[in-house]
C-alpha cells in the first residue's frame, strides 16, 4: 500500500470521494486508512443478527459504540422507522444496506467507508442514498465500487485505482462537432465483427479502451469514444457523459435521482443506468423539445 494513496485520501479537501477498484484494492485502501483514522465500514457483504428487530439491532450498537446519536434519528435518516419492529432477517436487500449505513453512522467515525453504495439497490433506496450523500455537511464519506457507471452517479470527487495509483476522473462531458457515421467494427477474439449503428445500445470508455454494448453483450472497439461520437452522432447518438455515448432510440426514461444526479434508463436493458452529466441535461431537453 503506497503512502501516497493515504495522503491523497486524508489530505484531500473533498468531503465525498468515490473510487473505482476491485474488492482487493478496496481492502488495501481501507486497511491503510484504519491505521490513522477511525472508520465506519459498510462492507460489500454484511452479516447481521437476523433475529433482532431493526430498532433493537441499532440500539445494541448504539450502546456498544457509546453513541451520542439518537437511534430514532438515524432510522429516520435511512427511512427505516416503518421497519423498527421488523426482524432484520425479514428486511429486503436494500433495507439491509441502509441498516448497515445507519449502524455505522452511530459509530460517529472520522470517515465513513462504504463498499458498493448503489449496487443492486431498488430505485427508492438508490435515490435516498444519493440524496443523503449530497446533504451531508460534515461527515466525510469514501466509497468504492467496481462499476464506473454507478461511480459516475455519485456526487463528489471520482477516482480510479490504476497500477497502484489513485487517478482522478473528470466527471464532465465533452462537446465534439458532428461528423458522418458508418458501420462500427469490433473485435471478438480473432474475428472482426461489424455492427450497424442502430444495433448499438451504448458505448463506454474505460481507461482509454472503448467498449460497445449490443443487446447486453460487450465488445472492444479500436475506436476512441471521441471517434465513435464523430461517426454516430448523425444516427441519433448522444454524448451524455465524458465516458458514455448512448443511442437515444434505446432510451426509455430520464431519471433525476437528486438535484445534481441524473441517469438514463434503456428499453433494452432496464437494469442498466447510464450516467448523465449535469451539464448535458439542458442539451438533452432541447433534443426532446422539453
Amino acid at each position: 500500500m503506497k503512502d501516497t494513496w493515504k495522503r491523497q485520501l486524508l489530505d484531500s479537501g473533498e468531503r465525498l470521494i468515490h473510487i473505482e477498484c476491485d474488492d482487493q484494492g478496496s481492502r488495501r485502501l481501507r486497511e491503510s486508512l484504519r491505521q490513522e483514522v477511525s472508520l465506519g465500514i459498510v462492507q460489500r457483504q454484511e452479516a447481521f443478527y437476523e433475529e433482532m428487530k431493526t430498532a433493537e439491532y441499532l440500539r445494541f450498537f448504539a450502546r456498544l459504540f457509546r453513541s451520542a446519536c439518537l437511534v430514532e434519528a438515524v432510522m429516520e435518516t435511512m427511512r427505516l422507522s416503518a421497519q423498527a419492529q421488523t426482524p432484520v432477517g425479514k428486511l429486503d436487500f436494500s433495507q439491509r444496506r441502509r441498516l448497515a449505513i445507519a449502524r455505522e453512522m452511530l459509530r460517529q467515525p472520522q470517515i465513513l467507508w462504504i463498499e458498493e453504495p448503489l449496487l443492486n439497490l431498488d430505485e427508492t433506496s438508490r435515490a435516498l442514498i444519493l440524496d443523503w450523500l449530497e446533504q451531508r455537511s460534515s461527515l466525510r464519506v469514501i466509497t468504492t465500487t467496481m462499476s464506473l457507471k454507478l461511480l459516475y452517479l455519485l456526487p463528489g470527487a471520482a477516482f480510479t485505482l490504476d497500477a497502484d495509483e489513485l487517478v482522478e476522473l473528470n466527471n464532465e462531458a465533452e462537446t465534439l462537432p458532428p461528423h458522418p457515421g458508418d458501420k462500427i467494427p469490433v473485435k471478438l477474439e480473432d474475428k472482426i465483427l461489424v455492427f450497424d449503428p442502430q444495433e448499438i445500445d451504448y458505448a463506454e470508455s474505460v481507461r482509454g479502451k472503448c467498449r460497445i454494448v449490443v443487446r447486453g453483450n460487450e465488445f472492444i472497439s479500436s475506436l476512441t469514444i471521441q471517434e465513435l461520437e464523430d461517426r454516430l452522432v448523425r444516427y441519433g447518438f448522444f454524448r451524455c457523459h465524458r465516458s458514455y455515448l448512448v443511442n437515444m432510440e434505446k432510451v426509455k426514461e430520464l431519471i433525476r435521482w437528486t438535484r445534481n444526479s441524473y441517469g438514463l434508463k434503456l428499453k433494452t436493458q432496464p437494469d442498466v443506468d447510464i450516467p448523465l452529466s449535469k451539464g448535458r441535461v439542458d442539451e438533452l431537453k432541447r433534443l426532446w423539445n422539453l
